[in-house]
C-alpha cells in the first residue's frame, strides 16, 4: 500500500437522494471499456449501469464502497466528492474524463454495479473477507502500473502512470481492471480458504475467475461489443451492414481482445501478453487438438499456476463461444447461404449468452468445496448449479457446450457420474449402500435441528455437523467450524420460480506429524522433510440445504484421502506443494494479489514463476 492510510473517513456530511416509488435504482452510464476506446466520431464508449439508489455522503461512499482518493507516492489527497449521477452522462467529454469528480463517480458506480451483478446472480447481499461492510477504493493510490485488492488494508487500490506517448493512464477507468479486481475482493468473501496455500489450481484460481467475469462482464456490454465488431470489420475492409456470420464470429473469437483493456494492453506490452495468452491457446484448440488435451495435465504436473489459469479462462471462452454459436444459429442465415446480419443483432445475442455463462460462473462458486479446489471441482460445479435452475431441459447447450469445451483442454468433472454434476446427498447415499464399510451409508439425524435457524444461524448449523460428522464425511478427531451460513433465493430462467437454497461452509483442521501421516495414508514416506514435521492439515464440506433445510448436496474434501488411490495421489501431491509453499514450517500465508499480478505481468517466453504466498 505504500504507506497510503486507507482507514475509515472522518464523518461525512450525507445527502439524501430522492427516492421514487416506481424504482430503486438509478441508471447511470459508465465508461464501457477504457477512456481511450472511441467511436468513429471521437466519443468514448460508454454503458448504463444500473445501481441502487440509496443514501450517498461523500467520497463518494455507499452502503458498500467507498472512495477515498489519497495518492501515497505524491502524498496528495484530492478530495471528496459527492456523488453526482448526472457526472456520469452518455456522452462525457475529455475534461470530464479528467477531472477527479468525474474518475471518483465513474469507479464508484462500476463498483458497484459489479457487486450488484454478483447479488443478482447469487440471491444474496455477498460479503467481504474484511471486518467492514464497505470496501474502500482508491483510484490514484500510487505511481505505478498496477491494480490490486488488499485484505488487510480492507481496500481495493490502483495505480496511474505515464504511457508510451507520454498521456497519464488510470488503471481506475478501465472497466475490466475495476471488474477483475473486484472479483478478486468478492471471491474472497466468498471463498476465504481460496487464497491459502494448496494446490497449483487453487493457487491459479482467483487470478482465472476475476479474469473470467472481467472479460464476460465487458462482452455483456453490448455496446463494447459494437464498437469491437466494427473495429475489426473496418480492419478487414468488411462492410459493418452485411458482415456475414463467419466474418462476425471471426472477429468475436480472434480479435475481441482489442477491446479488453485496450490501453493498458497498448501501454503495457507484459499485460497484454498475460492476457493474450489465454486468448491464443484457442488458436491452439483450432490448429492442434491433441496438444490442447495435454495443456492441463502438463501445466498441472510443472506447477504452473499462472499458466493453469490460462487454460481454465480458455476452456470458459471456448465453452462461450459454442454457446453464442447456438444462439446466433436461430436468429442468423448461414454465411454459405449468402446471408448478412445487422451487428445490432449480433452484439445483442453476444450480450445474451455472455450474461447467462457469467452468472453460471458466479454462482457455480457456492457449489465448490472450501478449500483446495481444483478445475475438475470447478466444472463439476458448474455442471450442478446449471442442472439445479435448468434441470434437464439442456436449455441452450449449456452443459454439453462446458463439458465439451473443459475437455478439450484435458479438464475432466470432479464426478463422472450424472453428467458430471455432483451428486446429491440421497444420490450418493444409494451409490455407497452396498459399501463395505457402515460409516458410509448412514442416515443424516435432524433430531432437534430448528429448520428455520440452520438457514441462518451457524451456531445452529455447527450443532448439526457435530452431530453428523460421520455420515457427512468429516473427521470426528479433527477440529471443525462453520465458516458461514448463506441463504440464497434464484429464479430458474426456465420456469420462472424461486429455487431457496442455503450454503454452509464447513472447514475441519488437523495436526499431524510426517510419520503419523504417512501411517495413515499407508505410504512409506510423504515428503522428503523429517519425521516430526508438523503437517497443519485442512478439509471441510460445503453443505447446500433446500427450501426446507434438508441437505441436497455435500461437496467436500477429506483430511486424510481415503484408499482410492487418485484421491490419496492427488492429496500426497497436495502435501508437497504445501511443503514447498513452507506451510510445513508454518511461515507460508495467504496470497499476495499484488504480488501474484506482477509474475502474471513477467510471465511469457522463460517460462511461469511459481507463486509467492507471503
Amino acid at each position: 500500500m505504500s504507506g497510503i492510510a486507507m482507514g475509515s473517513a472522518q464523518k461525512s456530511t450525507r445527502r439524501d437522494r430522492p427516492r421514487t416509488a416506481h424504482s430503486e435504482y438509478v441508471v447511470v452510464h459508465v465508461l464501457a471499456a477504457d477512456s481511450t476506446v472511441r467511436r468513429a466520431d471521437g466519443r468514448p464508449v460508454t454503458t448504463p449501469v444500473r445501481i441502487p439508489r440509496e443514501r450517498w455522503g461523500t467520497g463518494p461512499i455507499g452502503t458498500r464502497v467507498q472512495v477515498i482518493d489519497v495518492d501515497s507516492s505524491l502524498v496528495k489527497h484530492y478530495g471528496s466528492f459527492e456523488f453526482e449521477p448526472d457526472q456520469l452522462v452518455l456522452d462525457p467529454t475529455d475534461d470530464q474524463l479528467g477531472s477527479a469528480h468525474y474518475q471518483a463517480c465513474n469507479l464508484f458506480a462500476t463498483a458497484m454495479a459489479t457487486i450488484g451483478q454478483f447479488e443478482r446472480a447469487l440471491g444474496r447481499r455477498v460479503a467481504f473477507a474484511t471486518d467492514t461492510h464497505q470496501i474502500k477504493l482508491a483510484p490514484h493510490a500510487f505511481v505505478g502500473a498496477n491494480a490490486y485488492y488488499d485484505r488487510d488494508a480492507e481496500a481495493v487500490v490502483f495505480g496511474y502512470f505515464r504511457g508510451e506517448g507520454g498521456t497519464w493512464v488510470d488503471t481506475s477507468l478501465s472497466y475490466d481492471v475495476v471488474v477483475h479486481e473486484m472479483s478478486h475482493a468478492i471471491l474472497d468473501g466468498l471463498r476465504r480458504r481460496f487464497s491459502d496455500p494448496s494446490s497449483p489450481d487453487q493457487a491459479a484460481f482467483h487470478e482465472a475467475f476475476a479474469d473470467i467475469v472481467a472479460i464476460l462482464s465487458t462482452l455483456t456490454r453490448r455496446e463494447v461489443v459494437e464498437w469491437a465488431l466494427q473495429f475489426h470489420l473496418a480492419n478487414e475492409e468488411a462492410s459493418t451492414s452485411d458482415a456475414t456470420r463467419d466474418q462476425i464470429l471471426g472477429a468475436l473469437t480472434t480479435s475481441f481482445l482489442g477491446a479488453i483493456a485496450p490501453q493498458l494492453g497498448a501501454e503495457m506490452p507484459q499485460r497484454q501478453r498475460a492476457l493474450r495468452a489465454s486468448f491464443d491457446l484457442l488458436d491452439i484448440l483450432r490448429s492442434d487438438p491433441d496438444r490442447a488435451r495435454r495443456l492441463y495435465p502438463e501445466r498441472k504436473a510443472r506447477k504452473e499456476p499462472h499458466g493453469l489459469g490460462e487454460v481454465l479462462v480458455v476452456a470458459v471462452l471456448a465453452a462461450f463461444r459454442e454457446i453464442l454459436i447456438g444462439r446466433l444459429g436461430d436468429v442468423m442465415p448461414r454465411s454459405a447461404q449468402g446471408g448478412a446480419t445487422p451487428i445490432e443483432l449480433v452484439a445483442d445475442e453476444t450480450s445474451r449468452a455472455a450474461d447467462l455463462l457469467l452468472t453460471l460462473c458466479i454462482q457455480a462458486v457456492d457449489y465448490t468445496p472450501p478449500v483446495h479446489m481444483q478445475f475438475p471441482d470447478y466444472l463439476s460445479a458448474l455442471l450442478t448449479v446449471h442442472h439445479e435452475l435448468h434441470g434437464a431441459s439442456g436449455r441452450l447447450g449449456v452443459s454439453e457446450a462446458l463439458t465439451e469445451s473443459f475437455a478439450a483442454f484435458g479438464i475432466a468433472p470432479a464426478k463422472r457420474e450424472k453428467g458430471g454434476r455432483w451428486m446429491t446427498f440421497d444420490e450418493q447415499r444409494e451409490e455407497d449402500a452396498d459399501d463395505e464399510d457402515p460409516n458410509e451409508h448412514r442416515e443424516l439425524d435432524y433430531t432437534g435441528v430448528r429448520f428455520d435457524q440452520i438457514q441462518t444461524d451457524r451456531d445452529e448449523a455447527f450443532r448439526f455437523v457435530f452431530t453428523n460428522q460421520e455420515a457427512l464425511d468429516l473427521d470426528p478427531k479433527a477440529y471443525t467450524r462453520v465458516l458461514s451460513v448463506r441463504p440464497s433465493s434464484r429464479v430458474s430462467p426456465d420456469d420462472g420460480f424461486i429455487v431457496r437454497e442455503t450454503v454452509i461452509e464447513v472447514l475441519q483442521r488437523l495436526r499431524l506429524t510426517r510419520a503419523e501421516l504417512s501411517r495413515r495414508l499407508k505410504v512409506d514416506r510423504v515428503g522428503a522433510g523429517d519425521e516430526d514435521d508438523i503437517l497443519n492439515l485442512r478439509g471441510g464440506t460445503t453443505l447446500v440445504l433446500g427450501d426446507h433445510g434438508q441437505v441436497k448436496y455435500s461437496i467436500h474434501k477429506r483430511l486424510i484421502p481415503s484408499s482410492a488411490k487418485q484421491d490419496a495421489v492427488d492429496r500426497i501431491d497436495y502435501l508437497e506443494h504445501l511443503e514447498r509453499s513452507g506451510w510445513v514450517t508454518r511461515q507460508a500465508k495467504r496470497a499476495d494479489f499484488a504480488e501474484l499480478h506482477r509474475l502474471a505481468r513477467r510471465a511469457g517466453d522463460a517460462g511461469y514463476e511459481e507463486e509467492v504466498w507471503s
